[in-house]
Parts: C-alpha cells; sequence; structure tokens
C-alpha cells in the first residue's frame, strides 16, 4: 500500500475554496446549502453547515508515486490560483479598484473552478471513454508501423526521444516478445485514466496558453437587479452558447466568440464576459436577467447550491432527485474511486 509523506496530506479536498464559499456566510464559518441528492424526502431542503465540510471529496486530487501518495497538486492549486485570487475577491467585494494582476487573478481561479470539480471528472471520464480507444489504436497501429520496418530491414528498432510532459507518465507503449518460437511480439499500449489524466489535463490547460485566453477577456463585475442575490453551487462557473432560437447549452469555450462566461463571486458580484464583446468595467443587469441567470447556475449545479440563506425559487429552478439507492452508491464513489486509483498506479509501476 502506498504509504504517506512524512508531512500531512491533505485529504479533505475542497474542489470550490473555501475563501470563496465564504462570501455567502454571515458568520464566517456557517452558510446554507440545499443538496440535489437526498435518499429520503423527510430530508431537509436547506441545512445550515459549517464551510469546511462542503464542496470537497476526501483525496480528489491524491496521487501515488512510486510507493508515496502526494497532495502536490492540491499544494498547487492554493499556491497558483486560489491565495492570488483571494485578494482580488476581497477588493471585488469592498468595491476597490483592481489592478490588471486582479482581474488575471480571477480570471485564472475561474479557468481552475472550471476544470477542478467533480462533475468535470465525470464529463471528461465520458469523453475518454468515446476518445481514447481512437487514439490508443492509432499509437499500436503507429508501433507496429515501426516494428514491421525493423523486422524488414534487419534493423534494431529505431527510438526516439518524446518530451517530458504532463501526460509522459500515464501513457506507456511496451514491445514484448511471445512465448513462440515464431519470430513475433506483441505491443500493449496502457494508458492511466481517472484523477491522475484528469489532473494531467488541468495542469496542460492552466499552465499554458488556454488559460492565457482567458486571462486576456475584458472582464465584468455584474450585480443582480431588485437587490437579489447570486447564489453559488458545486460547479460555479457556467460556459454559455445561446441561440436566436432561445436554446441554449452549457458548452462553450474559453476563446469562442459568442460565449458568455461568468463564475459568482459573491452574492452581489458576478465575474462574467461575453467572449468578443467589450464591456462596462461594472455591469447591473436587469431583474429579467438575474432571474435568467440564477436559474442557469443553479441548472448547472452538480449536487450542491449554497446561499446566504433559504432560497424559495432554488427549489423551482432544480426540484431534488430523491433516491436512498443513488444517494448511497454515490457516498461510497470517492472512496472506490481513490482505491482503484491506487491500485491502477500501482499496476503501472510494476509493469515499467
Amino acid at each position: 500500500m502506498a504509504q504517506e509523506h512524512s508531512r500531512n496530506i491533505a485529504r479533505d479536498n475542497h474542489y470550490v475554496p473555501q475563501f470563496l464559499l465564504r462570501q455567502w456566510s454571515l458568520d464566517g464559518k456557517n452558510l446554507w446549502a440545499y443538496r440535489l441528492l437526498v435518499s429520503k424526502p423527510d430530508v431537509q431542503e436547506w441545512r445550515r453547515m459549517p464551510i469546511r465540510g462542503l464542496a470537497y471529496h476526501r483525496d480528489l486530487y491524491t496521487i501515488s508515486e512510486g510507493d508515496q501518495e502526494t497532495d502536490d497538486f492540491e499544494r498547487w492549486l492554493s499556491a497558483e490560483f486560489e491565495q492570488p485570487a483571494s485578494v482580488a475577491v476581497h477588493k471585488v467585494v469592498k468595491g476597490a479598484r483592481l489592478k490588471r494582476k486582479d482581474r488575471r487573478s480571477l480570471a485564472r481561479l475561474l479557468a481552475a473552478q472550471d476544470l477542478r470539480t467533480p462533475l468535470t471528472l465525470l464529463e471528461r471520464s465520458s469523453r475518454w471513454k468515446r476518445e481514447l480507444p481512437d487514439l490508443l489504436t492509432r499509437t499500436t497501429q503507429e508501433s507496429l508501423q515501426q516494428l514491421t520496418e525493423a523486422q524488414r530491414t534487419n534493423l534494431p528498432l529505431a527510438t526516439r526521444a518524446v518530451p517530458e510532459n504532463e501526460f509522459s507518465k500515464l501513457l506507456s507503449v511496451r514491445v514484448e516478445p511471445k512465448a513462440s518460437p515464431e519470430p513475433r511480439a506483441m505491443i500493449r499500449v496502457e494508458m492511466i485514466t481517472g484523477p491522475p489524466l484528469w489532473m494531467a489535463e488541468m495542469r496542460h490547460l492552466l499552465g499554458g496558453d488556454p488559460a492565457e485566453i482567458l486571462c486576456s477577456h475584458p472582464w465584468s463585475i455584474v450585480e443582480p437587479g431588485d437587490n437579489e442575490e447570486w447564489p453559488i453551487t458545486d460547479h460555479p462557473v457556467l460556459k454559455l452558447n445561446y441561440y436566436p432560437t432561445g436554446e441554449y447549452d452549457f458548452g462553450g469555450g474559453w476563446g469562442r466568440n459568442g460565449t458568455d462566461i461568468m463564475m459568482p463571486l459573491s452574492p452581489r458580484k458576478l465575474l462574467f464576459v461575453e467572449v468578443g464583446r467589450h464591456a462596462a468595467r461594472n455591469v447591473k443587469f436587469s431583474p429579467g436577467h438575474t432571474w435568467f441567470i440564477r436559474r442557469l447556475l443553479c441548472e448547472r449545479a452538480h449536487r450542491w447550491i449554497f446561499a446566504t440563506k433559504p432560497k424559495e425559487w432554488v427549489g423551482r429552478f432544480r426540484p431534488r432527485t430523491i433516491d436512498d439507492e443513488a444517494f448511497a452508491a454515490e457516498t461510497r464513489a470517492p472512496e472506490r474511486r481513490h482505491r482503484e486509483q491506487t491500485q491502477s498506479e500501482m499496476s503501472a509501476e510494476d509493469n515499467s
């Protein structure tokens, strides 16, 4: 079994930063929470709960390296995204003037928040199931062509230096001799998926040009109309595509013209941009537009919606699902995922 570092590992990985949730707290410690999947109909709709016990999964960002477990990814998110943005969010809430570095920090926080939630992991996992088989097939065919050419020319199999990147340790291609007198071999291509691949993708996107696209947008700070409040959810970033027919989806891109990208920073402040369009730095939405955005925020939530106090309109936008079996299975899922992930990583180490 993997051993921990001598330092304490952050096991309770908050996928929505506590400093951000704290903006909806009246005492700095608790806020009101509405759970979308519950076990029984008599479960209270809104509960006042401690922030430290919300929007986290145990070992969500913990991975194994050799015979040790590490929380380096959790620490990276905190140092590179959360800590700089906490200063900028404080300025937004106080109405202070934002510097360029503050706006950059807010854009980077949004980028990380768009990628780091369990909902994103579920959606990425579905995409991997669709796309990875073809990728691995192409990789196998390329390796087979190289092996065939080496056999035809009776030359050693050429090797080429592959640059190290976030994905290097996740993909392995091995040529294994068969237990047969025939001059044949088997090519084995393996890819570690799940959280390790997810974290590699996040490092790639957040540490390079994709995140810089978000930093280049002219962001606005938007207040709701009629003294209403923005809620925050366990997946607070919206990437909205809205069509002339009135239809919409949440499949927008960070750099796609016309996509509305937004994330609540406090009950009265929403970070917002329509990609490709300049707007004032401070905006107030109409009551109708406010109602629409609040509905979308609730629709995009995965399992939790948070507010400063119980909001009756949340239940109209997102009625709860009552399913005892699904609730129990989802409660066990993080522990099972971490166990399977650790076994997969140990197996990859043994075969390398």
